[in-house]
């Protein structure tokens, strides 16, 4: 060291520090911080020493300052030994709460000198049981399993789905029969604890235990048992998926309540999703009372009267409606029903409305208390546990039961897309070429087409940060100019980035998928389809795959959006 003090002090250049002794007499020879972090770069360059990748990284982690720790930190990263792993979990457990940097560095030092199955149970034994947690979550081995299953034992709790699904991927056969056993006697009945078990073995492509499809098929036939015993819950009528939930909205009144919506903000596309949730039958009262919110189509437009509640007797018949009132904030509604009073009868929330924005409604506040918001929760998450276990069961379980889930499995991926005939590509050029003529004598609403973006584009495509990352990232997008954009949108497959090409898979059920493949983990592969919506494919129902220069993004916005809101769209695009 003192060596390499001089040679600084003489300005010749620091040559690759092999051979040189460390001697805590150095700090005598006023040695800076930029030395040491000089040197210890070039350790991580050259790798250790006869003294240096002893006393001299570990001098700089346990005495130097926190820049120095920091450069001492990535050294030890880079070439872990077994010597280091005392003075990196010392060092983590005093370090300063508020110098993120150092701890995260610290972290991944630790982490990468547990990737050696001795080094980490050294760390077990020796280092504090949260650090040692978060790390082994991001540990691929099998040991790391194997101490998150201890962990497990001994905190007597059902497990978060992160740890539960680590045990699951990387897990021994044995740790993975202790761990459906534990987890299935503790929370027997939490589907989303069975379900994050699932995803780690569906993803490690080992055979799933006969003791995780027992408990899959039990807790199957308990909900569907549910189902039909609880007839006063709400019920679910409608061929897609169920957009309704809870969420707090606010009334006129100036209280925030919760609300039954049909605006998921959980679900892709919640706006375009349609549906009717019926309550169960109850004597019509002398007044009944209730909050409405939602809208009719756009601001700007006339009202379409696709969403509504309404009030039908057992047969069905109409006896009132309320049209929601073009609002997000709840107002009161009343209905008179002295002429029917005692009469059974069914309250209908009805989402008729497939469009893309300005498309929901959302209901609160009945009264009397003739049916419950609040039981509507458990209802909706039974169904979404029922959906789980469809997808868990589907060629598994016994044929009645089978046959029982089929109303829940979730929808397939997507077909993969026809090829555009000769015919449909000069339709595109004649469209593409009158956009373009439009925009250029038109004043588009830029707001609008913000709106228009949110709802039609911002699932798949991020602008300043807001948006999905399923396409491309369009931050600067007006660079690509009018001409481009209306070529983007209305042909999205004239110009595909190599990266976001179409794969088209043929599946062992004679089935066929084309999507975005947004990744692979272990034995599964992430499918975003055409219409956006994400699935998990078992590589090994895979017969076929093939990579095609086409789109996931629709073809389809030449219909979907009229010239003017196009206009607006475009409008907006060119000014980010």
């Amino acid at each position: 060291w003192w060596r390499l003090a001089l040679a600084r002090r003489s300005g010749r250049a620091l040559t690759p520090v092999n051979g040189y002794e460390f001697d805590r007499g150095a700090q005598a020879l006023q040695i800076t911080d930029e030395d040491f972090i000089e040197v210890l770069q070039q350790f991580i360059e050259f790798g250790p020493t006869t003294s240096l990748g002893g006393e001299g990284v570990r001098a700089g982690l346990l005495e130097g300052h926190s820049r120095v720790k920091l450069a001492a930190a990535l050294a030890m990263r880079a070439h872990p030994d077994r010597a280091y792993m005392e003075p990196l979990l010392r060092t983590l457990e005093n370090c300063d709460a508020h110098d993120e940097t150092l701890r995260h560095a610290l972290k991944l030092a630790v982490r990468e000198h547990c990737r050696d199955g001795e080094l980490f149970k050294l760390a077990a034994d020796s280092g504090p049981r949260s650090l040692i947690v978060e790390v082994a979550t991001a540990l691929p081995t099998s040991e790391a399993a194997e101490f998150l299953l201890h962990d497990l034992e001994s905190d007597r709790s059902s497990g978060e789905a992160t740890r539960l699904h680590h045990i699951a991927r990387y897990g021994r056969p044995e740790t993975i029969t202790q761990l459906v056993a534990i987890a299935s006697e503790r929370a027997p009945e939490d589907v989303q604890v069975l379900a994050a078990i699932y995803g780690g073995l569906q993803e490690s492509g080992v055979v799933y235990p006969k003791e995780l499809l027992a408990w899959a098929t039990q807790a199957a036939e308990g909900l569907l048992g549910l189902e039909v015993a609880n007839r006063h819950q709400w019920t679910f009528l409608g061929d897609g998926e169920n957009p309704f939930c809870l969420q707090e909205r606010k009334c006129a009144d100036g209280k925030s309540v919760s609300v039954i919506s049909s605006l998921n903000h959980d679900l892709k596309g919640p706006e375009k999703l349609t549906g009717i949730l019926r309550s169960a039958a109850f004597s019509a009262p002398e007044r009944l009372s209730f909050w409405l919110c939602g809208h009719q189509g756009f601001p700007n437009e006339p009202a379409n009267e696709k969403n509504f509640v309404r009030l039908v007797d057992q047969k069905g018949a109409l006896l009132q409606k309320a049209l929601p009132p073009r609002d997000d904030v709840c107002q009161r509604i009343e209905w008179d029903l002295s002429a029917i009073q005692g009469k059974q009868v069914r309250m209908e929330i009805v989402d008729g409305d497939d469009g893309r924005s300005y498309a929901w409604l959302g209901v609160t506040r009945i009264e009397p208390a003739v049916v419950d918001v609040a039981t509507f929760d458990s209802d909706a998450t039974r169904q979404k546990n029922l959906r789980t276990l469809a997808g868990i069961l589907q060629y598994t379980a016994p044929a009645t039961l089978r046959e029982r889930l089929a109303a829940y499995l979730p929808p397939r991926p997507a077909p993969p897309p026809l090829p555009v005939s000769a015919e449909q590509r000069q339709q595109l050029d004649a469209l593409i070429q009158a956009r373009a003529k439009a925009f250029a004598s038109a004043n588009p609403d830029t707001q609008m087409g913000k709106v228009l973006f949110t709802n039609n584009c911002a699932i798949c495509h991020q602008i300043g940060g807001a948006g999905g990352l399923i396409g491309p990232q369009l931050d600067g997008i007006k660079n690509r100019g009018v001409d481009r954009l209306c070529e983007d949108i209305l042909d999205p497959n004239r110009n595909v980035d190599a990266h976001f090409h179409l794969h088209v898979i043929k599946m062992k059920d004679g089935n066929a998928a084309a999507g975005f493949l947004r990744g692979e983990y272990g034995q599964v592969v992430e499918l975003v389809d055409t219409a956006g919506q994400s699935h998990r494919v078992s590589k090994g129902d895979i017969v076929e795959e093939q990579i095609t220069p086409m789109s996931v993004m629709p073809p389809t916005f030449g219909q979907t959006l009229d010239e003017k809101n196009f206009v607006d769209l475009v409008g907006w695009l060119m000014t980010q």
